[in-house]
């Protein structure tokens, strides 16, 4: 085992192992005779849906931003920057998706991932309501929260609680070898 700097200060420790380098992003060392637990395929599963969902969603809003704000009952005028600002948007949501499609290569490691999305699945939706209260943004809008956002909220939250019950059953495990 090997201390990493400053990526070991971002994502805990190093492991060699074979072929190649795991960093442990829960910050557990796994010996050697207990290998690394493999993440329920629940987790990639939604994982994978979330990856797919965002780069589909991200994609179109780029390619067809006015189009796609029509659909939520904008119509921007040509002056408006409201297609370049949904364009950009669609950019981090489809950014996202690829972060999704990585954590679903094994969640209990890329977690911080998970947390991130699930932020932002939080945080959005309270930013929008709290516009929308203001009349700076249309409600038609909030149609985008329950696909974006809300439908996430579970398996997301799930996985963080089954990281945090991992990270608590290792802790156990370990006390109880020293």
């Amino acid at each position: 085992m090997t201390s990493l700097g400053v990526h070991g200060e971002l994502c805990g420790t190093q492991r060699e192992q074979p072929t190649t380098l795991h960093y442990d992003c829960t910050g557990m060392d796994r010996t050697a005779d207990a290998p690394p637990a493999r993440s329920p395929t629940w987790m990639r599963g939604w994982l994978i849906a979330a990856a797919v969902y965002n780069i589909l969603w991200g994609a179109a809003v780029i390619i067809a931003p006015v189009a796609t704000l029509r659909l939520l009952g904008v119509t921007p005028s040509s002056a408006d920057v409201w297609p370049a600002l949904w364009g950009c948007i669609g950019m981090m949501v489809a950014v996202y998706g690829v972060g999704y499609a990585i954590a679903a290569r094994d969640p209990f490691t890329h977690w911080p991932i998970v947390l991130v999305g699930l932020l932002g699945k939080t945080f959005g939706p309270v930013g929008f309501v709290m516009a929308a209260s203001r009349g700076e943004l249309p409600w038609s809008m909030g149609w985008t929260l329950l696909s974006n956002d809300l439908v996430w909220w579970v398996p997301f939250g799930k996985m963080l609680w089954s990281v945090r019950r991992r990270v608590a059953q290792l802790n156990e495990s370990e006390h109880r070898h020293h």
